[in-house]
């Protein structure tokens, strides 16, 4: 049997349907607006550069990430804001006597902790090729001066080669790369230019998956 509704019944259902759907057509936006408004996880590369080379791959690399990507350097790096501020982050260091920078060992093993699975990548800029086992295994060395107070090995890990132009280093770094061209070389400091601007992009980009993926969690 069929069911009428008078007049008043019929206002009276569809402001209610009509009420109910404007509700949940409101309580759909809150929490779409919530969503937008929470913000994406963001990434850091750190660096640690005394002549450049560093600096440059690392703009690389954020090239080849393809996101909006923060370079910070370790010299300038305010430890506890990046802390609060970044969620995944990319280390890389160029080489010194005595291996990676000091100020980026400092800041592994006072925040260790805190950087504990936020360090996806790292990599370090030296002249060495790694083309021998003992060079291969000085690269080894310089990175494990980055992995061992994280205490793990982030997923991406590689080594970039440098640069060197003699006519712009100090005295100090002319004079130490001097003797050791002439003491283990065998041959006269002369600049070079070992860079990889492709290489660095690649990596940059290898991560892009990894970071959509972590986002996502």
């Amino acid at each position: 049997m069929t069911k009428y509704l008078d007049r008043r019944a019929f206002l009276k259902l569809s402001c209610q349907s009509g009420m109910g759907a404007l509700l949940a057509l409101s309580f759909g936006c809150s929490i779409r607006q919530a969503m937008d408004s929470e913000p994406d996880p963001r990434t850091a590369i750190i660096y640690a550069t005394r002549y450049g080379s560093t600096l440059d791959t690392a703009g690389w690399i954020k090239k080849g990430l393809g996101n909006e990507v923060s370079l910070l350097n370790i010299e300038t790096l305010d430890a506890p804001e990046m802390l609060s501020n970044y969620d995944h982050l990319i280390l890389g260091s160029g080489v010194w006597v005595g291996g990676v920078h000091q100020q980026l060992k400092e800041m592994l093993v006072k925040h260790s902790r805190q950087l504990r699975g936020r360090v996806i990548a790292s990599f370090v800029v030296c002249g060495t090729r790694g083309e021998t086992e003992s060079e291969r295994q000085g690269i080894a060395r310089y990175l494990d001066q980055i992995h061992r107070p994280l205490g793990y090995t982030p997923e991406f890990v590689t080594q970039f080669g440098g640069r060197i132009i003699v006519e712009k280093l100090t005295k100090e770094d002319k004079a130490a790369l001097t003797r050791f061209y002439n003491n283990f070389l065998n041959k006269p400091l002369a600049s070079w230019d070992r860079t990889e601007p492709s290489n660095a992009s690649r990596f940059g980009k290898s991560m892009q998956d990894a970071l959509l993926r972590l986002h996502k969690s």
